[in-house]
């Protein structure tokens, strides 16, 4: 058992799917979803120690998933904007 007596490949099979489908329904892009969860999922593992004593280790996921997702939407928007000023 690891810390927090939480497994996390049982964690990580339980959760996150359902991660993937709460974010798609507020109405992010399903790939740019995907990959923010599988991001977050990512650093999860690496913080495991710490992520599996919180009080919600999938609320900490779905935050640094959002959080990621929004970094990635203001960068989409910030490049079409700089496209947008080049000249053709």
């Amino acid at each position: 058992m690891e810390p927090g007596g939480m497994d996390f490949s049982t964690w990580y099979a339980d959760e996150s799917d359902r991660v993937v489908r709460s974010l798609i329904v507020i109405g992010s892009d399903p790939e740019v979803v995907r990959d923010a969860v599988a991001e977050a999922f990512s650093r999860a593992h690496e913080r495991w120690g710490r992520v599996a004593r919180m009080a919600s280790p999938t609320g900490w996921v779905y935050r640094v998933a959002r959080n990621e997702i929004r970094r990635r939407e203001r960068r989409r928007r910030l490049e079409s904007r700089l496209l947008r000023r080049q000249p053709p």
